[in-house]
């Protein structure tokens, strides 16, 4: 599946997720920060704000920019911190708890026809399976 490809036009991603990207080179440098929203300004997301609606395409296209500004070792650590930054759900407690609220996680933060999923089937007392369909590199995965 093609990286950095919305599944439709219609695809569009929740500001939070948006600034998340901000906030996590944020914590590398400043320098970082403001190279990020000058991208997301060059792609028509400035200044994302969280409860806002922002053109999922849009946001991948800042994102591969990003990409390839900051490199892939950067990419990942940002992306390593999006699971502190999104809403759960409450009754979030375990590991297998919150592979299986991914997918919730991930349309809470995504809408707009086909914008992929995740499902986890559990494989045994400490294993499972994570299928994931979205547009973000697999280094990279969002909300």
């Amino acid at each position: 599946m093609p990286q950095y490809e919305a599944f439709n036009s219609e695809a569009e991603v929740n500001g939070r997720s948006v600034r998340s990207i901000v906030d996590g080179v944020g914590q590398f440098s400043s320098t970082y920060e403001q190279r990020v929203l000058e991208i997301l300004d060059n792609h028509g997301l400035p200044n994302p704000t969280e409860g806002e609606w922002y053109s999922m395409q849009s946001y991948l296209d800042a994102f591969a920019e990003l990409a390839e500004t900051v490199g892939p070792k950067t990419v990942a650590k940002i992306g390593s911190e999006i699971p502190q930054v999104v809403e759960w759900p409450r009754e979030v407690e375990t590991v297998e708890d919150a592979m299986h609220a991914l997918d919730d996680v991930y349309q809470m933060n995504h809408r707009g026809g086909e914008i992929g999923y995740y499902e986890f089937e559990k494989t045994g007392d400490s294993g499972g399976v994570m299928e994931c369909k979205n547009p973000y590199p697999p280094n990279s995965t969002r909300d």
